[in-house]
């Protein structure tokens, strides 16, 4: 799994210890994180600064009825949900000002 923009690793559990596998939340600034879950492993840890693209851990969940997946949320500032279609756009495509992902 790739990180979908620049921050900083808040939270970086280990599988035995999240009841969704491996779980990485970035901070983004702003009052924004990104919080990847049901991952095999995480291979930054907290405190790490990471960048828009780099690996943070693998895909897990390969025992579980869904298989293999992600379970991927974005919050916002009061930690309100926002479409992830703003994030994933390719970085010359700017969020809407509703959910505008941090530079």
């Amino acid at each position: 799994m790739h990180a979908v923009a620049t921050g900083l690793v808040a939270v970086s559990e280990r599988p035995e210890r999240s009841t969704y596998l491996a779980t990485v939340i970035l901070d983004h600034g702003g009052g924004y994180y990104t919080i990847y879950a049901s991952m095999r492993d995480a291979t930054v840890k907290k405190g790490d600064r990471v960048v828009r693209g780099q690996v943070i851990g693998h895909v897990g969940g390969e025992t579980t009825d869904e298989g293999a997946h992600l379970h991927f949320e974005i919050r916002g500032q009061g930690g309100i949900p926002l479409d992830p279609a703003n994030w994933l756009r390719s970085p010359r495509s700017a969020p809407s000002s509703r959910a505008r992902a941090p530079r």
